[in-house]
């Protein structure tokens, strides 16, 4: 593909007139960018300025965020002037396809926005409508996008999402398009990039969990992206930030996701938004796992079995920023390659024969804790590798297990649960506090293992379930 060059015009500053979008708003375009997929978010900005008096004033900025086949999306971000309501206006271009622009602005007047339906399309006069999409943003579009455009969710007037109208196996995971979202008092709408695939999602998927949603619904806790609005009651959030959120009251399998605010979290720009959503579910596990329910201490050994999958890469790199000796099984050379690659002090072939005599020597007799996340297969075997006053933690299973309760008595051993949704919410702040601290100073990093696009959900349900997972499986939204 042959970069393309920018014609000088594209650079530069416009005025408004009056109020802000009185006047034509020109939206210039060179040959060569019809022709390529571009990204402009850097290579094309006009900024917006108001004369007022002698004095300049910057009331925000006009980016091209996606161009192509598709058409163009605009987005607008007013700055310092409330925008009460929109006056007729016309959008020049001539580009043969659609554009939308995406006003954004915390200070938009809803009814004033809903008064503004009908705009004139330049040139054309085909008709435009305002699509109120949130606190604080609007979208125009012109008439003719609900028909030449494929990818309409991109431009904020409807959205893809996963519905599961019946329990049942993985093809039960539908996309289906549905209006956008608008949050409620104390909510956040985002826009999700990634979402995480945790196990239990499939069991619930399934039909076979104690607790079941009502049907219909979109799964999902877990994800990443950036915030599209902000309810009212809301503080300490900004439209655009990136976040990534660890519990969802709409779904995360979807482009748009509401949450309640104690659920979003700042995600640092040197942290992916992939890696954004494997931190819910596997690494508020794996911390409320060790330290709440393990007590583990710095100087104590844990074996984490299976640690190749989003939880148990969690575990590894919690209990060695926190000064644990880590052993650690995977089933596959890959698998254990990444072991070591994380920090772990001994690594074994969980298939192997004699495998646990091996971890019993290198502990000098066994482990202080076990971090179990299929405690069907290796609850049994995790209680003869325990020391004294050994705990082992069940993260997961997947069925009944019988095991000899004189292993447990002759170590005065513990088994204890987790269920993530039974921490109390001081205990859930703390833990994601902690994280993000883990995340800044380098010693947590999220593995991601497979990616799969939205409509591919089916795949990306049997894949977490599959034995040998490398990392944690995403959904690009």
């Amino acid at each position: 593909m042959t970069a393309a060059t920018f014609p000088t015009s594209a650079v530069g500053d416009f005025d408004f007139e009056g109020d802000p979008l009185k006047g034509d708003l020109l939206a210039y375009h060179s040959q060569e960018m019809q022709h390529h997929l571009i990204r402009w978010s850097r290579a094309f900005e006009f900024q917006a300025h108001r004369l007022i008096g002698q004095r300049r004033i910057r009331l925000g900025h006009l980016t091209v965020e996606r161009e192509g086949k598709v058409g163009i999306e605009l987005l607008l971000q007013l700055k310092q002037l409330p925008l009460g309501s929109i006056p007729r206006t016309r959008l020049c271009h001539d580009h043969p396809h659609p554009i939308c622009l995406r006003i954004v602005n915390e200070k938009i007047d809803h009814a004033g926005i809903l008064h503004a339906t009908r705009l004139a399309w330049g040139g054309a006069g085909a008709a435009c409508f305002v699509t109120f999409v949130g606190a604080g943003a609007i979208v125009i579009h012109s008439a003719n996008e609900l028909s030449t455009c494929p990818n309409l969710s991109k431009l904020g007037i409807i959205m893809k999402a996963i519905r599961v109208e019946q329990f049942g196996g993985p093809e039960v995971l539908q996309v289906t398009e549905a209006p956008d979202l608008t949050p409620a008092s104390g909510q956040v709408l985002v826009r999700i990039h990634a979402a995480g695939i945790n196990p239990v999602e499939t069991y619930i998927r399934s039909g076979k969990y104690a607790k079941l949603p009502p049907l219909p619904y979109t799964p999902g806790t877990d994800g990443a992206g950036r915030i599209e609005a902000l309810g009212a009651g809301v503080t300490g959030f900004e439209i655009g930030q990136r976040v990534y959120v660890a519990g969802s009251v709409s779904g995360t399998y979807a482009e748009l996701c509401l949450c309640d605010a104690r659920h979003v979290h700042p995600l640092a720009t040197e942290v992916s938004f992939f890696e954004g959503a494997a931190l819910g579910v596997p690494y508020a596990t794996a911390h409320h796992a060790l330290f709440s329910r393990a007590q583990a201490k710095p100087g104590e050994s844990v074996l984490i079995h299976g640690a190749t999958g989003g939880v148990g890469i969690a575990g590894l790199q919690l209990a060695k920023a926190a000064g644990m000796q880590v052993f650690a099984t995977g089933g596959t050379e890959t698998g254990r390659l990444l072991l070591r690659e994380q920090g772990a002090d001994f690594v074994f072939n969980h298939h192997e024969l004699g495998y646990l005599d091996q971890i019993r020597e290198n502990s000098g007799g066994g482990v202080n804790v076990v971090l179990e996340v299929l405690a069907n297969i290796n609850l049994g075997h995790d209680l003869t590798v325990l020391s004294r006053g050994g705990r082992v933690v069940i993260i997961g299973s997947r069925g009944p297990v019988e095991i000899n309760p004189r292993e447990i008595m002759a170590r005065e051993a513990d088994i204890r649960g987790v269920m993530l949704g039974l921490a109390a919410p001081a205990e859930l702040e703390a833990i994601h506090r902690d994280l993000q601290a883990g995340l800044a100073r380098g010693v947590l990093r999220p593995i991601i293992g497979r990616q799969f696009p939205l409509n591919r959900a089916p795949d990306a349900h049997e894949a977490v379930m599959a034995p040998g997972a490398h990392g944690k499986v995403v959904l690009v939204c």
